[in-house]
């Protein structure tokens, strides 16, 4: 299975990436790519400095196989044929064309999706001095991101 994430960056730009089911389900890496492009610091209750990942826009899956070589665990949407292409080569097969995939939206992804995303975003793990104060920081720092992007527009 692949599943297709659409994510807002920091530039308030849309982002594909895509991930799947191999040696970990696809959620486990998602997890993993959240950790990484999310940097925390903790200073003086400015717990949240910065962030690379915004928000989830979409959640979509395919039934077609997750790239079997080399352990790749997640890439950009503009990269996923080439990484095919190399699949192929070492199978000594015909690629398989990214845009012959099929995919849906699945509400139970997306729900997964977003429910990993609020909790490696919203709650920095033992970062957090209380839950609740966390969570109005992020609530209120989103707020203020969104602001400034309409004040851009």
């Amino acid at each position: 299975m692949i599943v297709r994430i659409t994510i807002l960056n920091a530039q308030g730009e849309e982002e594909v990436w895509l991930t799947g089911n191999n040696y970990k389900d696809w959620w486990m890496h998602w997890e993993d790519f959240l950790y990484k492009r999310t940097q925390w610091w903790c200073r003086q209750n400015r717990i949240l400095v910065k962030r690379l990942v915004y928000g989830i826009v979409d959640v979509e899956y395919s039934r077609s196989k997750w790239i079997s070589y080399g352990g790749l665990k997640s890439c950009k949407e503009e990269v996923f044929q080439d990484e095919l292409n190399e699949e192929a080569k070492g199978l000594d097969k015909k690629p398989r064309k990214y845009t012959d995939m099929y995919f849906k939206e699945i509400y139970k992804h997306y729900e997964k999706a977003e429910d990993i995303y609020n909790r490696i975003v919203g709650f920095a793990g033992d970062m957090r001095p209380n839950y609740e104060e966390k969570k109005d920081l992020v609530s209120k720092l989103m707020e203020e991101d969104h602001k400034r992007r309409e004040a851009k527009v």
